[in-house]
C-alpha cells in the first residue's frame, strides 16, 4: 500500500487528460444539438416545415468533424505531457576501449571475442631452439632443452569471449592496498634482485610486485573484483590475431621492453641494446612495445602468473573454446619474458610452470575479467 498524506494531491497527467476530453465532448454535443435546433427553426420560419433531411445530415456531419477534431486534440495533448521514458544505449566496445577499477585503479583494455592462433608451429619451435644453441656459453655449459619449446605445439585454433585484461603488471602501491586491507599478505621479501629496498619503498611505488606466490596473485584478483586470465586470454592479449613473434611485431627491437639487455650481468646477455634497466623497470615503461590491444610489458620485465594448471602436453587436446587448462595438476603456468630473458624467451607463446607457492625475483602478475 502506498502511503499518503492529508494533503490534496495533484491530479496525475494521464487523468487531467481524459477530463479534459470529456469536457469537450460533452461541449461539442451541446453546441451541436444548438445548431440543430437554430436550424430547425430556421427552416420553420422560413417555410413553416420541419428541417429536410438534407439539413439533418449537415448537422451531424457537423457534430462528427468537431468531435473528431476534439478527439485528435486531447491525443496531441496527452502526447504531450505523458513523459517520453529514457533511453540508456548499450555501450558498444572494441580494440582500444578502456575501464579502470574502482577497487585499485588499474586501467584494464578490451579484448574482442573471437579466435586467434595459439601456441607455435614445429617450424618455429625448431628455429627458436637453434637461436637457442647459438647463445650457449662454453663457461657455463649446455641449458638449451629442446622440451622447453616443444611443449609451445602444436599451434591450434582457439576461440575466447571477450574480457578486459589489465593494461600493466600489478604494482606495488596497488598490492599494498590489498594489503591493508587484511585480504593480501606481504611478498616474501621486500627487496629485489638488485635493490635491498624495494617493495614499501616510495621510489617503487610504479613498479611490479614481485616475490608474490600463484595463490597470492590469485587472492590479490579476487580482492580487486577480478580474477587471473587463462593462459589463453593472456597470450591472445599479448600478441593478437595476426600471428606475430613479439607483441609489437615480427622483428626484435630491444628497446621495447626489460629484457637481458648489456646492462644484465648474465653470460648471453645482448650487449646491442640499452633498456635502461638490470632489474624491474615501471609497469608503464615501453609503449612501443606494447600488445595491439594495449597491453604493456607482456614481453619482458617479469613473467606472470596465470590461471592454468601446467600440463606440457595440454595443447595436444585443448578444447576450441575457452580453454581453462588441466582440472589439475602440480605446476601452475607463468608467461612472459623476464628482465633476464634471452630474447628469444620475450615470445608470447613460450610457456612454463612452476609450483605454486614459490614466489620469484622475476615473476609477478595481472588480472582479467569478463564483461
Amino acid at each position: 500500500m502506498r502511503a499518503t498524506s492529508g494533503f490534496l494531491q495533484p491530479v496525475p497527467v494521464k487523468m487531467k487528460a481524459r477530463m479534459i476530453q470529456k469536457f469537450r465532448r460533452i461541449w461539442i454535443c451541446g453546441i451541436t444539438l444548438l445548431l440543430i435546433a437554430s436550424a430547425c427553426t430556421a427552416s420553420l420560419e422560413e417555410i413553416g416545415e420541419p428541417a429536410t433531411e438534407k439539413q439533418t445530415q449537415e448537422a451531424m456531419h457537423a457534430h462528427e468533424t468537431l468531435q473528431a477534431q476534439s478527439e485528435e486534440s486531447a491525443a496531441l495533448e496527452e502526447q504531450k505531457t505523458t513523459p517520453t521514458p529514457a533511453f540508456t544505449p548499450t555501450p558498444e566496445f572494441g580494440i582500444g576501449s578502456t575501464l579502470v577499477s574502482e577497487k585499485d585503479g588499474m586501467t584494464m583494455m578490451y579484448v574482442p571475442a573471437g579466435e586467434f592462433e595459439m601456441g607455435s608451429t614445429t617450424e618455429t619451435v625448431d628455429a627458436v631452439f637453434n637461436q637457442c644453441l647459438e647463445s650457449q656459453i662454453e663457461s657455463i655449459g649446455d641449458f638449451c632443452d629442446g622440451s622447453w619449446f616443444e611443449i609451445e605445439t602444436p599451434l591450434h585454433t582457439v576461440y575466447l569471449d571477450a574480457y578486459w585484461i589489465d593494461q600493466t603488471e600489478v604494482t606495488n602501491a596497488q598490492y599494498q592496498k590489498c594489503v591493508a586491507d587484511g585480504t593480501c599478505t606481504q611478498p616474501s621479501k621486500l627487496g629485489s634482485k638488485k635493490r635491498n629496498s624495494y617493495y614499501g619503498s616510495p621510489d617503487f611505488l610504479e613498479y611490479p610486485v614481485i616475490l608474490v606466490g600463484w595463490n597470492q596473485a590469485q587472492s590479490y584478483c579476487e580482492w580487486a573484483g577480478r580474477r587471473l586470465p587463462t593462459e589463453a586470454e593472456w597470450e591472445k592479449a599479448a600478441h593478437g590475431t595476426d600471428g606475430r613473434t613479439y607483441p609489437w611485431g615480427n622483428t626484435f627491437y630491444g628497446d621495447r621492453l626489460n629484457f637481458c639487455d648489456k646492462n644484465c650481468e648474465w653470460p648471453w646477455k645482448n650487449i646491442e641494446w640499452d633498456d635502461g634497466y638490470n632489474d624491474t623497470a615501471p609497469v608503464s615503461n615501453y609503449p612501443l612495445g606494447a600488445s595491439p590491444y594495449g597491453a604493456l610489458n607482456m614481453g619482458g620485465n617479469v613473467a606472470e602468473w596465470v590461471a592454468d594448471w601446467f600440463d606440457a602436453t595440454y595443447y595436444r587436446n585443448s578444447p576450441i573454446e575457452n580453454p581453462q587448462g588441466p582440472s589439475e595438476g602440480i605446476h601452475r603456468v607463468y608467461r612472459g619474458g623476464t628482465f633476464d630473458s634471452k630474447y628469444w624467451s620475450t615470445r608470447p607463446s613460450q610457456r612454463f610452470g612452476f609450483v605454486p607457492p614459490d614466489p620469484f625475483f622475476w615473476c609477478g602478475f595481472r588480472c582479467a575479467s569478463s564483461p
